[in-house]
């Protein structure tokens, strides 16, 4: 539930509540209305919380430790403070408006006091309200993209399942933004609504294949749209598996670029370059320098990953067994 419409609820509504910094983070979803004065509250956060605040602890707190108080929440991804004013705290310290700004967190004053137990219970009982019905409508979207994937649908048949389940224009597109597929919903839906398009990646085999992009039309249900975006990738996925099978340089990349995201390599030297990246492990011995190996990505020339100049043991411990596949005449192990 975005922060702008718990705002709205009338059991917060009474309070008055006023943006003083953060408007523009307004949209973010609200997880969990929680209340408490601890000032070190942030490490008990999950992120998403909405934070209710009498004021009292931030009443008798240092210039510098409201600042920090509004740094931590916003480090942990809470959607924002409501801080009540009036009667432990006259005002919000100018300190804390400006450091919410410059972190992004929203900071709300409550110009009247309200109960907020009140609050708690109906904005986080709509809250689970909201998870169980986002539940079943992911199974509707699941079950129905299912069905047509056991039908032998094709990707661009799912695709016009999912634009008439969820009231959106899909548009399925290469991660280099080649469109594969694209549908849309029945022409008496027309009209694009203002918010912004939602998009989620499609994984083959461990590897991003395509990228899904759904803009609603006007009336669309968002909460269906979300669930949409938990379900539909898993379908997406398996239809391109079936019809378009992982490439010799998908796969040498993801297998490249997993290898150089992987913090225990101990990498010395990682090149990139338009087409070509290396990645390459050396040794000093004197004065001179003397490479060990090098795990390099060619696309434009060499659609292949190969190591090379790389001693054996170097290759088993870095790469694994399973990595070293065939060698050529020149001794360049090809992965």
């Amino acid at each position: 539930m975005p922060l702008r419409v718990v705002l709205t609820d009338p059991t917060l509504a009474d309070a008055h509540p006023v943006v003083r910094a953060g408007a523009n983070n307004l949209d973010r979803p609200v997880t969990w209305v929680h209340t408490s004065e601890v000032l070190d509250i942030a490490s008990l956060l999950r992120g998403g919380e909405l934070l209710l605040v009498g004021g009292v602890s931030l009443a008798t707190a240092t210039a510098d430790e409201r600042r920090a108080y509004i740094r931590e929440l916003a480090e942990v991804g809470a959607a924002g403070i409501a801080l009540e004013t009036g009667t432990s705290i006259p005002a919000i310290p100018e300190e804390m408006i400006t450091e919410a700004e410059r972190v992004g967190l929203t900071l709300i004053q409550l110009e009247r006091v309200v109960r907020f137990v009140e609050v708690t219970q109906a904005v986080n009982g709509q809250l689970v309200n909201e998870s169980v019905r986002r539940l079943q409508l992911a199974d509707q979207v699941g079950h129905a993209l299912a069905t047509e994937l056991a039908e032998g649908g094709e990707t661009a048949d799912l695709l016009t399942v999912l634009a008439e389940a969820t009231n959106a224009d899909c548009v399925l597109t290469t991660p280099t933004g080649q469109v594969i597929a694209e549908a849309g919903p029945p022409v008496a839906s027309a009209g694009t609504s203002l918010t912004a398009p939602l998009s989620c990646p499609i994984t083959s085999a461990g590897v991003t294949v395509a990228v899904l992009t759904m803009t609603p039309r006007t009336g669309t249900d968002l909460l269906l749209l979300n669930a949409a975006a938990d379900r539909a990738p898993e379908a997406l996925g398996l239809s391109l598996l079936r019809s378009r099978p992982l490439t010799r340089i998908e796969r040498d990349t993801h297998e490249f670029l997993t290898l150089a995201g992987n913090p225990n390599i101990n990498a010395d030297w990682v090149s990139w370059s338009w087409g070509y990246h290396e990645i390459c492990w050396l040794n000093d011995y004197g004065s001179n320098t003397v490479w060990d190996g090098c795990l390099q990505l060619d696309l434009s020339n060499n659609p292949m990953v190969h190591t090379a100049q790389m001693r054996q043991l170097d290759q088993k411990s870095l790469l694994g067994e399973d990595a070293l596949r065939t060698r050529d005449a020149q001794g360049v192990v090809t992965i």
